[in-house]
């Protein structure tokens, strides 16, 4: 781990693949937070659900966004490659609490399809979810998609970049 965030440094990497087979190890997770705070470059995090699995056979992806920060970016340039190559159905979904206000859904809504429209030329649906139990909710929308790419931002210094919801 220190030889990787070594090497990122002295190369003033501004992104970081890493292919991990399991977030819930916890030394794996301690390593991870520790890198991610201490590195300037974008990490992203491969996982595949099996040996063998090429993410150009994804064809549905589901993209969750929290918010439009920057880290959204790096999420959009991916799932714009991803569509560039084998044209999957793509979907962005926000999930807002239960009680938000009508006139916000509406507001988020079109905000989350210019997003969308800039990312994928192609047909994309965009869903804005009220549901209170994020965790279960991405669960769920997760099930029926071959592929979730997840950005996190960057944590604070006393936040976890890898929280209950990533895992």
């Amino acid at each position: 781990w220190e030889e990787i965030e070594r090497v990122v440094k002295v190369h003033n990497c501004s992104s970081l693949l890493l292919g991990l087979s399991d977030l819930n190890d916890l030394q794996t997770s301690e390593n991870l937070e520790k890198l991610v705070k201490h590195v300037k470059a974008d990490v992203v995090v491969f996982r595949q659900p099996y040996g063998g699995w090429k993410i150009t056979e994804a064809r549905k992806i589901l993209i969750p966004v929290a918010g439009f920060e920057s880290h959204d970016a790096l999420r959009a340039r991916v799932a714009a490659s991803l569509w560039r190559a084998s044209q999957p159905e793509i979907t962005f979904i926000q999930i807002l609490p239960l009680n938000t206000h009508p006139e916000t859904l509406k507001k988020n809504n079109m905000k989350l399809s210019r997003f969308a429209g800039r990312i994928i030329p192609g047909k994309t649906e965009v869903h804005i979810i009220p549901n209170d139990d994020v965790v279960t909710e991405l669960i769920t929308q997760a099930a029926g998609h071959d592929l979730v790419i997840m950005g996190l931002g960057k944590p604070g210094k006393h936040q976890k970049a890898f929280g209950s919801i990533v895992h």
